[in-house]
């Protein structure tokens, strides 16, 4: 080990792992890992006295560096910054400005209630009625300055107007009435009055309350609830045997849309991109979180959420999260050890601590880095927190160290990810019955473990489909499955995503398995997913495959070509791409336009129609179209792109019923936006009717009603319904 100053070279973790397993002493770790006992390989690792000074010297610097203390300054600069976006109309940017100032505000400040005040004001605008009476009444439960409060009653009183609560509106505006200060403004109280008029109306009306959350019922398992095996179906049957090991297997034919799996992490955490996004405790998408009261870091859908975090883990994590997310899937790996440490035993646990870990399969060099992970995390909670204090039935360093160490190894094999969808820069809107023009896309928001849904095998061509509901892991058949036969997960290798040989090194490398699936034995499988970046052939049209690099083969006619100069083709037309994104990072839109027709032009000369740069090309192109708010245009690139999508994921794919979101988010813009004839009106509502529908189907078979973008579609499905009644 180098000097002193050594230490404070490396920020990165991995660059950390990587100087310290140089100067690993390999044969002496390599005896320690023969026995394959993680309490003893991290107990190495503490004893070596070196490593664990360098781990802690690096562990201070990072913590001290960090920026999870409350500060009331960073509070009041946040909410400033939040008032000048606010003013000017942007309300989204301000509720991330006021989120970032409700995280920093110490709660015992009066700067706290006004965050909280002034984000209420911004969900308000933004519709998001219930998180905004949250905000409402932790700003007032706060100290929020008493000659203000008329303002938030106000905004209360007309929230509940709009849920039809008009009682409960009648009762807080009239509070309003009261603590008003006589110098306020004559419209503001012409306002409190006539919003009051409107309640009393209404009440005497006898409105009713059908304000409705949509809320829809959880999924239904296929025949109920497995009795051997947690969350799964009862028509599935775990299995054993030498060759497959652990699997799963239908007791009964299974239809195509049955819930197979509908099981709750064990644990999991939120990854650092979505962490403000999403709740750290049961993974809901959260407009408004609420921070923990000691860190900025852990936010929460709920109080309760944010109570019961802190009692299972959180109370040893706080402080270290921004740590804790440097060292990726460790993190997780941790929160099992912690969550265990504070349950009574859990059958659950014992399913977690069935599954492989292959530590007698892995490289060396990886070992001794998970090793030197779990080390770390053991000297943060003996040193940074209270875990080991008057608690030895939680153990030593090294016997906790070890415990890590082994979830971190399992989790390189049995992590799973959770995703959400969330809003992206592409063409289309999630939320196009309610503004312009924002795409989404599926994003990982945080990595888990399912003990039961860990119990399905591999295959490159899977059965199944996962997605999600908050945290839960729903498990549905994507054909039928016959009794008797395997049920498949994919680990993420995808034939229709990748190559053969690519997928067999990922599971190789990660998995320690050679895949023996359909798809990876078939020969000639390969040339299914080369054909979309093939060449086009002269002869026939057909996608063009390189035999080498002067010559190649078309699939469909055998047609044997030079390809040079189609690759000078395609490299010159290229040029064109970088062109174009820096026009459209210019607001020069109208040249983005030209530039990538200009490319769409030329590569559809030398690429087989269904090659994927001439489907990026039109997405480009429908991207442009849609900021300029020319949906129209837009939505006829996205419709170009349909067959070569349905030719690569299949005719009613999840992949096609995410394009329709777009689509269909261009087509509702069109019908509220633009300025129709009434024959041109029907046939484009028409047209936009039957695509809802389709991605309905399509969302309903595959997902169900509990997901985010079949929601999203219904939604859409209900807009079409109360235009059609004008």
């Amino acid at each position: 080990m180098n000097s002193m100053s050594d230490y404070f070279i490396h920020r990165n973790w991995q660059d950390v792992l990587d100087y310290l397993t140089k100067t690993c002493k390999t044969e002496k770790f390599k005896n320690v890992l023969k026995q394959h006992d993680c309490s003893k390989i991290v107990k190495y690792c503490l004893e070596d006295v070196s490593v664990r000074s360098y781990l802690m010297l690096w562990m201070k610097q990072f913590l001290d560096e960090g920026t999870a203390v409350k500060s009331v300054t960073k509070a009041r600069c946040f909410r400033t910054e939040g008032n000048d976006k606010f003013k000017a109309g942007n309300d989204v940017e301000s509720l991330y400005l006021y989120t970032k100032s409700v995280c920093h505000a110490p709660n015992n400040d009066e700067e706290f209630s006004l965050a909280h005040a002034n984000r209420s004001a911004a969900l308000f605008r933004l519709q998001h009625y219930q998180e905004c009476l949250q905000d409402i009444d932790i700003a007032l439960q706060s100290g929020y300055p008493e000659h203000l409060k008329y303002k938030l009653l106000l905004r209360k009183g007309k929230i509940y107007l709009i849920k039809k609560q008009c009682q409960q509106a009648i009762q807080v505006l009239r509070d309003a009435e009261v603590c008003m200060p006589t110098g306020v403004q004559s419209s503001v109280r012409n306002d409190l009055q006539k919003v009051l008029s409107v309640a009393i109306t209404n009440c005497n009306l006898n409105s009713s309350d059908d304000y409705s959350n949509n809320d829809v019922l959880p999924p239904k398992l296929k025949n109920g609830e497995s009795k051997e095996l947690m969350y799964a179906s009862s028509a599935l049957s775990l299995k054993e045997n030498s060759k497959k090991g652990r699997h799963i297997v239908a007791n009964v034919d299974i239809k195509k849309g049955d819930v197979l799996f509908f099981e709750k992490p064990f644990a999991f955490v939120v990854l650092p991109g979505p962490s403000e996004t999403v709740c750290h405790h049961c993974c809901t998408p959260v407009h408004a979180p609420i921070p923990c009261d000691a860190c900025v870091s852990a936010v929460y859908c709920s109080q309760t959420c944010c109570n019961d975090a802190r009692k299972k883990y959180h109370q040893w994590e706080c402080g270290g999260l921004e740590l804790f997310y440097s060292l990726g899937i460790a993190h997780l790996g941790l929160r099992l050890t912690l969550i265990n440490s504070t349950a009574v035993h859990d059958v659950r646990y014992d399913q977690v601590m069935s599954l492989m870990s292959h530590i007698e399969d892995m490289q060396l060099e990886d070992a001794y880095q998970y090793s030197l992970t779990a080390t770390l995390l053991s000297l943060y909670l003996e040193n940074k927190t209270s875990f080991f204090v008057n608690n030895e039935t939680k153990g030593s360093a090294f016997k906790i160290g070890g415990q890590i160490m082994y979830h971190i190894c399992q989790l390189i094999c049995n992590g799973h990810a959770i995703t959400k969808i969330v809003p992206s820069s592409g063409a289309g809107s999630a939320t196009a019955v309610g503004g312009i023009i924002e795409s989404c896309q599926e994003e990982w928001a945080a990595t888990a473990i399912f003990p039961s849904a860990s119990m399905m095998n591999h295959s490159c061509d899977p059965n199944i489909i996962n997605s999600f509901s908050k945290e839960f892991l729903i498990v549905q058949a994507v054909r039928d499955i016959p009794r008797n036969d395997e049920v498949f997960n994919c680990y993420g290798p995808f034939y229709r995503r990748m190559n053969t040989k690519e997928r067999k090194e990922v599971l190789k490398k990660q998995y320690f398995f050679d895949c023996l699936c359909p798809p990876c034995q078939k020969e000639g499988n390969d040339d299914f997913l080369a054909k979309f970046s093939g060449f086009l052939c002269s002869k026939c049209s057909g996608p063009l495959l390189p035999s080498d690099i002067n010559q190649g083969t078309c699939l469909d006619c055998g047609n044997f070509q030079p390809v040079v100069k189609l690759m000078e083709q395609v490299s010159s037309a290229n040029k064109f791409y970088d062109e174009g994104f820096s026009k459209m990072e210019n607001d020069q839109v109208d040249e983005a336009i030209k530039i990538f027709k200009k490319m769409l032009e030329n590569i559809s000369k030398c690429l087989y129609r269904y090659n994927i740069q001439i489907r990026e090309c039109r997405d480009n192109i429908a991207k442009c179209y849609a900021t300029l708010k020319k949906f129209d245009s837009s939505a006829a690139y996205l419709i170009d792109n349909f067959p070569s999508i349905e030719e690569q994921f299949g005719t009613n794919s999840v992949e096609l019923a995410n394009e329709l979101q777009k689509l269909t988010d261009l087509q509702i813009a069109e019908l509220r936006l633009s300025k129709l004839d009434e024959q041109t009106y029907r046939k484009k509502f028409t047209t936009t009717e039957y695509y809802v529908n389709k991605a309905l189907e399509i969302y309903g078979i595959y997902y169900g009603s509990w997901n985010d973008s079949y929601k999203q579609m219904l939604i859409k499905y209900r807009f079409l319904k109360e235009l059609s009644k004008n």
